[in-house]
C-alpha cells in the first residue's frame, strides 16, 4: 500500500519523467526559425574564446557588444609566450579606438587597420542568419542551459565565412561541422562551437562563439584619446 505522505513525490516523479521524455524538435525547422530571428537583432552581446594553440601573438578571447549600425566596444586578449596582452576596442563607423596594455586611446582607420567590421555579424544576409541560412545535415541532440537559458543542442555542417574574417584559418576549412545552441523560448542562436585549424598551428584549435543581450540597448561613444 502506498502511503498518502508519499503520494506528492509519486507525482513529482511522475511530472519529472513526462517533461524529461517531451521529444525533441525537428532540426531543419528549428534552425530555420533560429535564423529568422537572428535576422531582425539590432545589437548583441559576445564571448569569444579560443582553444589550442593561438601561435606567437594570436587571440585568445574577446568580449564585448556590437550594433548592425556599425557601434562595437570590447576587449581582445592576445597570447604571446604564455602571457595575455589586453587591448581595449571601441569602434565606431569608419573610427577606430585601441588601447594596449600602457597609454591611452589612439584613433586609427578601421579600414587601414584592418579591424573586424560588426555590421557584417548582424547583417541579414551575410551574418548570423545567412549561416544559419546554409547550414546541412543538421541533428538535435538534447537540451542544455546556456548562461541561465535553455537551449537545443545541434549539430549541423556550416560555411566558416564569418569567422574567417576575423580569424586567419589554414587552407581547405570553407565548411565546419559545428555544435549549435538555440533557444528554446525565443529561438536566438546562444553559441556555436566549431573545430577549426588556425593558419601556421599544426594542431586543431576550438572556436566558441556565445550571444547574448539581444537587442538591449547599447550606448557606444568615443572614448577622450590622448
Amino acid at each position: 500500500m502506498i502511503r498518502a505522505a508519499r503520494i506528492p513525490a509519486l507525482w513529482a516523479a511522475v511530472a519529472l519523467g513526462a517533461c524529461g521524455s517531451a521529444p525533441l524538435p525537428q532540426a531543419g525547422p528549428l534552425v530555420e526559425r533560429s535564423a529568422a530571428a537572428m535576422r531582425h537583432v539590432r545589437s548583441v552581446s559576445f564571448e569569444l574564446e579560443v582553444g589550442g594553440d593561438v601561435g606567437a601573438l594570436g587571440v585568445r578571447s574577446a568580449t564585448g557588444v556590437l550594433t548592425s549600425d556599425g557601434k562595437a566596444s570590447g576587449s581582445v586578449l592576445l597570447e604571446s609566450g604564455g602571457t595575455l596582452i589586453e587591448y581595449r576596442l571601441v569602434l565606431i563607423g569608419a573610427s577606430a579606438y585601441i588601447k594596449g596594455p600602457t597609454g591611452g586611446f589612439q584613433r586609427i582607420s578601421a579600414e587601414a587597420a584592418g579591424l573586424y567590421d560588426p555590421r557584417e555579424l548582424l547583417d541579414p544576409q551575410r551574418g548570423v542568419a545567412g549561416t544559419l541560412e546554409m547550414a546541412d545535415g543538421a541533428r538535435v541532440e538534447g537540451r542544455e542551459e546556456v548562461g541561465g537559458a535553455g537551449a537545443y543542442r545541434l549539430v549541423a555542417t556550416i560555411p566558416t565565412d564569418l569567422v574567417f574574417r576575423f580569424l586567419t584559418f589554414a587552407p581547405g576549412q570553407k565548411r565546419a561541422r559545428a555544435t549549435l545552441w538555440v533557444g528554446d523560448d525565443r529561438p536566438y542562436l546562444l553559441r556555436v562551437r566549431l573545430p577549426v585549424r588556425l593558419a601556421g598551428m599544426a594542431e586543431p584549435n576550438t572556436l566558441t562563439v556565445t550571444l547574448s543581450g539581444f537587442d538591449r540597448p547599447v550606448e557606444v561613444t568615443p572614448p577622450p584619446t590622448s
